[in-house]
């Protein structure tokens, strides 16, 4: 049983790197004998992350060279099913990691919508490529949409009535399909869970010793707080201008939290440059300690750790103020309280399931007033949030698990 995962773009993000983790360990429930290939921008860091053997995918970037080999691998499928064989142009290595799949899996994540237009193209060239090799193609556990590019929406509704399951992992994407025309009451399409809640964290212990290596000497006693945030780059706004004024307010409220509460602020993120992906949170973490009293007062965890680590590590933070999605689903799976910084709908998808919706902060609008109120409402809460969250959880890895129980069912009919 092969089952081919396809457009992970780099597991240094171990957002991305805890979608898989929950995915293996889901679909092994299902198919305990599953050979898993990843197709990865960077494959060396996802085997580094993940072990789990990796490629890059058949179309890497759309330059010119990209969109030649576009069309013509689209040929090359149609005719190769009617056994006629084109020359491979050097891939074979590549288009054979779908040709020995059973499943093709898209990873579960929420890059299926028109803020990255040209990648869909890609992505929806994986799905169809797929699907004319006579695969069963299954989008798992996406945050999709929005759609405001009018000229995508009818290739997006083409290839995905082609597609044999679809789950969602928030109900926000369902409204997105509905607002393109797709058919939602389709029996292909379910709203789940993220797939990252079938992850299991390492021991609180085990986190503490990882952080007691780059902030020795950490005093249990004192409050700990977590930021995790990144650079935005889909402002309603100037772009620039709505990036300082994040980074203004997170550190001016990390001076706050310092001032009020005597804490201890710990910059916890989950992306960084790790094999040249393009995102490195801690430089975020820089750019807020700049507009802080006193900089060295934000401790930036620099180290490369694992999902199953950086969750951990949360385990020993009171409350995680975090702009990263799976940032928050980290914490939260170890218990740890979350404020939530939405820069999507997927968070307030998130947030919802929780019934912590008066918990989520909105990049557009925040500033240091509201901020500094719903901090406050936060500590003061923190233990009625973990308990909501250990309530919630059991029933979020069960939706998880429900993907996995689809693409089982899918796969035998």
């Amino acid at each position: 049983m092969n089952i081919l995962i396809t457009n992970l773009y780099s597991a240094a993000n171990r957002g991305d790197a805890a979608i898989v983790n929950g995915m293996t360990i889901a679909l092994r429930k299902y198919f305990p004998e599953a050979d898993f290939t990843i197709l990865s921008k960077f494959p060396d860091v996802c085997m580094d992350i993940t072990k789990i053997k990796t490629y890059k995918p058949l179309i890497v970037k759309l330059n010119i060279s990209g969109y030649f080999n576009l069309f013509y691998y689209l040929l090359w499928s149609k005719l190769y099913i009617n056994n006629i064989k084109l020359p491979t142009l050097g891939k074979w290595r590549r288009i054979k990691n779908y040709l020995d799949a059973d499943l093709v899996l898209s990873v579960g994540g929420g890059y299926i919508n028109d803020n990255f237009p040209v990648a869909m193209i890609r992505w929806l060239f994986d799905f169809y490529f797929s699907k004319l090799l006579g695969k069963k193609v299954i989008i798992y556990s996406n945050s999709i949409g929005p759609f405001n590019k009018t000229w995508l929406r009818p290739f997006v509704r083409y290839v995905f009535s082609k597609i044999d399951l679809i789950t969602l992992r928030d109900p926000q994407s369902l409204e997105s399909l509905n607002s393109i025309g797709i058919d939602i009451s389709s029996p292909s399409i379910f709203v789940t869970a993220d797939a990252a809640w079938s992850m299991e964290p390492l021991s609180r212990r085990a986190g503490l010793e990882l952080l007691n290596r780059e902030v020795p000497e950490i005093n249990e006693n004192i409050l700990k707080i977590s930021i995790s945030a990144r650079k935005w780059k889909f402002y309603s706004g100037d772009n620039i201008k709505s990036y300082e004024n994040y980074t203004q307010i997170l550190g001016k409220i990390s001076d706050y939290i310092i001032d009020k509460y005597n804490a201890d602020m710990f910059f916890i993120s989950t992306c960084t440059s790790l094999g040249g992906y393009s995102n490195d949170d801690r430089k975020v973490g820089m750019d807020i300690s700049r507009h802080m009293k006193e900089p060295g007062r934000l401790k930036i965890i620099i180290g490369e750790y694992t999902p199953q680590e950086l969750s951990s590590i949360y385990a020993n933070i009171d409350l995680h103020i975090g702009t990263r999605m799976h940032s928050n689903i980290l914490a939260m799976l170890s218990g740890t309280p979350v404020l939530a910084i939405q820069y999507e709908p997927k968070t307030k998808g998130m947030m919802d399931l929780f019934e912590l919706g008066e918990y989520i902060v909105d990049i557009e609008t925040m500033n240091l007033q509201s901020m500094s109120i719903k901090v406050d409402k936060a500590i003061e809460n923190r233990n009625e949030i973990s308990k909501k969250i250990e309530e919630k959880l059991p029933e979020l890895k069960r939706m998880s698990l429900e993907n996995a129980r689809l693409t089982y069912e899918t796969y035998n009919q």
